[in-house]
């Protein structure tokens, strides 16, 4: 018979999955339902090899072959489906990436993908990849390749060394392992997951979570005082006991009287406290600890209660309910499903996050998919012989194949487009091919313009900092410069766009001053928000380079509206203690103070997070299917009132030198009192994605740049000489005193 707490926590894993996946704000630890699954096929598959008494080619065929037909068939099916359905209704790039990541996904080796490539998995979730999930199925397989080797090296070692300490040598390879890792992609990298399967296999070299219990005399569950556990597991008889997360395992396990000391209600009690705690850590709405320890503390809870249901009566009530059970059954093909199914949906609403209906609509399809699969194709594969599912599996691959070879899923994708655009201008036509050239996102691959060369000076100027970004960083020398004037760009990715402006303004408006344009800057770096380590390095570093170059002008430009602004934009409780506004001042400080001006890009209103994955494929999707277009705007009274307090903390600046460039007025130029997303004129794009510019973005940004420029290099004398209270209006009004007077910083409670 079935054990019902093992599809209880299936379902339970592929619940976590599934709320992520949806809302992944409302649960944002679901993620943590993969680390159950891992630890869940671990232990069964120790279960599954650790019962045989003697390892050999046969007992390795029949586990090799068991756990082909349990995934490799479906999955076929997944792909083969994805190949026909995705050029239907996603976009040719989406069609396009389809046909690269499914060679990869085909074999198996998304999460080897995925690090050769360097993606971020969480940043993929945003992404329209209806492959992304495979990531799991690819370290499963893997793991699944090595596991018998695993059970096999350790029988030899502790048959020769009874106390070889072989978990430890696993956990210290993979702690080595995570020290290394210092970027987000490493998240689905192979070693790093493997090591959640470990507390689930039967002790090795003694040190396993099972012998630890064993050790407490926490578990006596038999009449004779031995323990039910993977130790003398190898006594029961099992049936058909299926080892991943995509199987029903059956068990046949002994029904034991329960011990002396601990009676059956106390034990199912236990079961529940742990259950319940697992339950808290899945659909809490806040990551209760940090995701490091969330992860750990996961998998110690799923292996505690792979331990304890190995007798009925510790089973509890909460893992052994029907619904969840009932989840569990379903749940390799849920898996399988729920996620193109998220993904196709949120391209034809043109969303990013859900709302009721739209959460209810994807659960419905995944769903009803999922029953029908499961009771027949699912059940028809586990029931098959070997040659039948092999022939099919090859049959699919190869018409894969072939597909792939003549460029199927694009002709069909084009057939799709011909009959889509056969009423549009040429004028559409055209719209649609900027803004998909707008949605790759390419001037990440390159230098911001072809004169802006390497520039091993600028890391002369900061010691110690060795994780400079190629295409972020580089020096412009004019040739034809009548002055000595320095400007130094720094920030992150929306500095390297505004270097194209800048260098477009100088030349056009002839400032023959500017003798050098140096940019320096950091993608995903923020002021006061370090979320990846080289931001810590890059903003240490920052303070030595502006003090060793001494720049003329300053640009201090970062994309803070999504992480920065929970600190900036929080509420202000009292300006004069407020440590943000504080903080933030000295960020600027050593700046401002080897700078001769700085200007400070403010935020800039921008599209909603709503959309699926940026204006540009927002365009090209909405002008290629004939959608309306008069939601991509916004009042900006909303934008202003929302970030009161950010605007609020940056009045409370007061250096001397600094300029606010105030964004927001040529964005919102168009129509007084609204921002609108797109060019109207033409059908292009403001942004790419959320927050960098097209090239009719900046556009809009020329003017207000070139005010700046006027208004600062070429009267930088008259600045230097002035001794009295000068007002500058620029964009945004600034005070201007004789450089060597006193110079107030920070919020005004603060003097220097």
């Amino acid at each position: 018979m079935k054990r019902p707490d093992i599809q209880g926590i299936r379902g339970l894993s592929i619940a976590a999955v599934l709320t992520f996946h949806l809302d992944d704000k409302s649960f944002p630890a679901g993620f943590i339902g993969v680390d159950m699954f891992f630890v869940l096929s671990g232990y069964l598959m120790a279960v599954i090899l650790f019962k045989e008494d003697h390892l050999n080619m046969t007992v390795f065929r029949h586990f090799y072959t068991r756990r082909f037909k349990r995934i490799v068939p479906l999955y076929a099916i997944l792909l083969f489906s994805l190949a026909i359905i995705v050029p239907c209704f996603l976009l040719p790039r989406d069609v396009l990436k389809f046909c690269n990541d499914v060679v990869w996904a085909a074999a198996f080796s998304t999460n080897i993908q995925t690090v050769l490539e360097k993606r971020d998995y969480f940043t993929q979730l945003f992404d329209s990849n209806v492959l992304t999930h495979t990531w799991s199925l690819g370290v499963e397989i893997q793991y699944y390749l090595i596991v018998p080797l695993i059970v096999f090296s350790q029988r030899k070692l502790l048959k020769n060394c009874k106390y070889f300490p072989f978990t430890i040598i696993l956990l210290t390879g993979k702690w080595n392992c995570f020290c290394r890792e210092k970027v987000p992609w490493h998240f689905n990298y192979f070693p790093r997951q493997q090591y959640r399967s470990i507390p689930s296999l039967r002790g090795f070299g003694n040190f396993s979570l099972e012998d630890s219990l064993m050790k407490m005399d926490v578990f006596q569950l038999s009449e004779n005082g031995k323990c039910l556990s993977l130790r003398c597991m190898k006594s029961t008889k099992y049936h058909q006991l299926d080892t991943d997360e995509n199987a029903n395992s059956d068990l046949d396990y002994h029904e034991k009287k329960q011990t002396k000391i601990f009676g059956a209600a106390f034990s199912n009690l236990f079961a529940d406290v742990l259950s319940f705690v697992l339950f808290a850590f899945v659909f809490s709405p806040w990551i209760i600890f940090p995701i490091s320890l969330l992860r750990i503390f996961s998998v110690i809870l799923t292996s505690g209660l792979l331990v304890l249901g190995c007798e009925k009566h510790r089973q509890g009530v909460l893992l052994t309910n029907r619904p969840l059970v009932y989840l569990g059954d379903h749940s390799y093909v849920v898996y399988l499903a729920h996620w193109p199914i998220i993904v196709i949906w949120k391209n034809l609403a043109d969303r990013s996050t859900f709302s009721a209906n739209d959460i209810l609509i994807c659960l419905t399809n995944t769903f009803v998919i999922s029953v029908l699969v499961n009771k027949t194709a699912e059940k028809y594969f586990i029931r098959t012989n070997d040659k039948t599912a092999a022939v099919f599996v090859g049959f699919l691959y190869g018409l894969l194949i072939m597909g792939l070879m003549f460029n199927v899923p694009l002709e069909m994708n084009k057939a799709m487009e011909a009959r889509t655009f056969s009423k549009t201008s040429i004028n559409i036509t055209e719209a649609i091919a900027f803004n998909e050239r707008a949605a790759r996102n390419e001037y990440t691959q390159h230098m911001p313009f072809e004169e802006c060369v390497d520039d091993p000076e600028s890391r002369s100027m900061r010691p110690g900092f060795r994780d400079s970004r190629p295409n972020f960083e580089c020096v412009w020398k004019r040739q034809n410069a009548t002055g000595n004037v320095t400007i130094l760009v720094t920030g992150n990715s929306i500095a390297q766009i505004a270097t194209n402006i800048l260098k477009w303004i100088i030349e056009k408006e002839n400032f023959t001053q500017v003798a050098m344009m140096r940019l320096v800057s950091m993608p995903a770096c923020y002021p006061l928000e370090v979320y990846y380590y080289t931001c810590t390095g890059f903003m240490n570093s920052l303070p030595q380079l502006v003090q060793a170059m001494k720049p003329d002008l300053t640009f201090v430009i970062f994309d803070e509206l999504h992480i920065n602004a929970t600190r900036m934009n929080a509420p202000i409780v009292n300006v004069a203690t407020d440590t943000a506004t504080a903080d933030f001042a000295a960020f600027l400080h050593p700046i401002v103070s080897a700078s001769r001006f700085v200007v400070y890009d403010e935020l800039y209103p921008r599209p909603s997070l709503m959309l699926t994955t940026g204006m540009g494929v927002a365009m090209q999707k909405r002008l290629s299917r004939n959608q309306s277009l008069d939601d991509l705007r916004a009042p900006l009274e909303e934008f202003k009132k929302y970030y009161a307090p950010y605007f609020a903390r940056l009045d409370q600046l007061h250096f001397p030198n600094l300029i606010r460039h105030n964004t927001s007025a040529p964005l919102c130029a168009e129509e007084k009192g609204m921002c609108w997303w797109y060019n109207r004129r033409n059908l292009h794009s403001y942004f790419t994605d959320f927050s960098h510019l097209t090239v009719d973005g900046q556009e809009l940004m020329r003017e207000s740049y070139t005010k700046i420029l006027n208004n600062s290099p070429r009267r930088k004398v008259e600045f230097h000489r002035a001794r009295k209270i000068n007002e500058l209006h620029i964009i945004g009004s600034i005070l201007v005193r004789e450089r060597n007077s006193v110079i107030r910083i920070g919020i005004r409670r603060h003097v220097q």
